[in-house]
């Protein structure tokens, strides 16, 4: 997170309890819990835009169409709020062709990047027969994994696959490590 506090930047922790700077400033009190969840949504899903419709469908499954539009367009309303206050001019959260996303000139770190890329780099050196340089990089993804992905979201049903992936990484480590 060498570029914290730069414009356009997001630092964020979902291996942890659920920490995001932007621009170098903690975002500390959302404005709602559905406005932190679709957050958290897009920043995981960042790359690929997330539809209208499937977020409606994630988010508000048991509502009326017109009602979960409303309580989306409400939810994003506050995300561009929250994200304004560190940079007014900065268009953090898009909206092209009907799908929302992170503007892709965000610099972003999260915790999950850095344990992904540690577990690849990880088991491409132990491919390679480096077995210590390997250690390293398991020790890494055990130094990031301090909780299970978004552990303060229980009853995400989205974020289930997600997080058995990052569970099952993370014993493959400690296994590796062991």
């Amino acid at each position: 997170d060498t570029f914290a506090g730069a414009p356009g930047t997001i630092v964020a922790r979902l291996l942890a309890p659920f920490q995001i700077q932007v621009n170098g400033n903690p975002i500390a009190h959302w404005p709602s819990g559905k406005a932190k969840s679709i957050f958290k949504c897009l920043l995981l899903k960042r790359g690929h835009p997330m539809s209208r419709e499937r977020m409606m469908a994630l988010f508000w499954p048991d509502a009326e169409p017109e009602a979960a539009r409303n309580s989306l367009n409400v939810a994003i309303h506050r995300i561009r709020r929250e994200l304004a206050k560190a940079d007014p001019r900065f268009p953090f959260l898009l909206h092209k062709d009907g799908c929302y996303l992170l503007n892709p000139r965000l610099r972003v770190w999260t915790d999950t990047d850095a344990f992904t890329k540690h577990f690849e780099l990880a088991r491409e050196l132990e491919r390679q027969r480096r077995h210590a340089e390997a250690v390293r990089d398991y020790a890494a993804c055990e130094s990031l994994y301090e909780n299970e992905l978004l552990a303060e979201d229980p009853q995400s049903t989205w974020l289930m696959p997600l997080r058995q992936q990052f569970r099952d990484r993370h014993l493959t480590a400690l296994d590796r490590l062991s």
